[in-house]
């Protein structure tokens, strides 16, 4: 990708979510690698996938909002813990929209609907979307979730029981089949 520009906040964000909690900032590395890597495929302008790729590695800043305790909890949350996880997007959108200046810098916007689908499903609004890189970050943020442990979980999902998931949410129209073909085809090393 080479250089990449972000204010000097974001670095320090990603160093707090970084310490605060490993695998959150794990998670946000392999969204954005994969993820831009999967975007090359269609995309081929080097700034929109940085900027994408900026996107991508900003887009849980919200969850550096939410007590690690909540995060890390082994049983159920209650309503009141629900909520705040629901309304992790807009922390990241407010987050993002502040350290870059702009409401509608594409990492507010993608930290905001990160969690939402082409179906209505999603939260935090359960807007419709019609995007290739919300797309993109859906099917790579659930198939991540799934393969690794969570203390929420008894067992992480193998790689195909966590593909399997992901094929049956392509034929409900979630997301198009198309970025979850591509993203068989990284793990297959194609």
């Amino acid at each position: 990708l080479g250089e990449l520009y972000a204010p000097a906040i974001v670095f320090d964000a990603l160093r707090y979510q970084r310490l605060r909690d490993p695998y959150a900032y794990r998670h946000v590395l392999v969204i954005a690698v994969v993820g831009s890597r999967m975007l090359e495929l269609w995309v081929k302008a080097a700034p929109t996938v940085k900027k994408t790729f900026l996107a991508f590695l900003l887009h849980d800043l919200g969850k550096t909002r939410i007590a690690a305790s909540i995060l890390s909890k082994p049983e159920n949350l209650n309503d009141a813990e629900r909520r705040l996880v629901l309304e992790h997007p807009l922390a990241s959108y407010a987050l993002n929209a502040a350290y870059w200046g702009d409401a509608s810098h594409i990492c507010a916007d993608v930290g905001l609907h990160h969690q939402e689908d082409r179906l209505g499903q999603g939260y935090p609004r359960g807007v419709k979307t019609n995007s290739l890189v919300l797309d993109i970050i859906s099917v790579l943020d659930r198939f991540d979730a799934l393969i690794s442990e969570r203390p929420f979980r008894f067992k992480k999902f193998t790689p195909r029981e966590a593909l399997d998931l992901l094929k049956a949410d392509v034929e409900i129209g979630r997301y198009e089949g198309y970025v979850l073909k591509a993203l068989f085809a990284l793990i297959r090393g194609q």
